[in-house]
């Protein structure tokens, strides 16, 4: 057997079979408007005023309507509490992990569970037939 054989099929799986969209992005971090890879050239001034606008975690998710990705309410949870930008980017990573493994689980924005269930149930075909009620034998 021929190795073309062999890998053939597994390069086809790999490259044709990710052409489903994600319903999700990737979460990011909002930093106060600076970039955090170049925290160290900044200024002391500059840091004090990224610490104290508002860090964020956001992502998008796909509306079941328009099948667009539509922007979500950030998640703060708390970390503008923090005082330290290696405190609040620890903390963020954390947010961004359990909020990953939620949406690769399933998770589903609030704003769209009712849509979804709705679009879920008008796609399946109804052709089951219901139980026959037995009547009760009285004695």
């Amino acid at each position: 057997m021929s190795l073309n054989s062999i890998l053939l099929p597994t390069v086809y799986d790999n490259v044709y079979g990710l052409n489903m969209k994600l319903n999700y992005s990737e979460p990011k971090f909002y930093t106060g408007g600076v970039p955090i890879n170049g925290w160290s050239k900044l200024t002391y001034r500059q840091k004090k005023d990224a610490l104290a606008k508002d860090w964020y975690v956001y992502f998008s998710y796909r509306n079941p309507k328009t099948n667009m990705l539509e922007r979500q309410t950030p998640i703060k949870a708390g970390v503008n509490h923090l005082k330290t930008k290696k405190e609040r980017l620890q903390f963020m990573k954390v947010i961004k992990r359990i909020l990953i493994s939620k949406l690769e689980n399933g998770y589903v924005p609030k704003s769209y569970e009712q849509s979804i269930k709705a679009t879920q149930s008008d796609s399946k075909v109804e052709n089951i037939e219901k139980p026959k009620t037995v009547p009760e034998k009285t004695e």
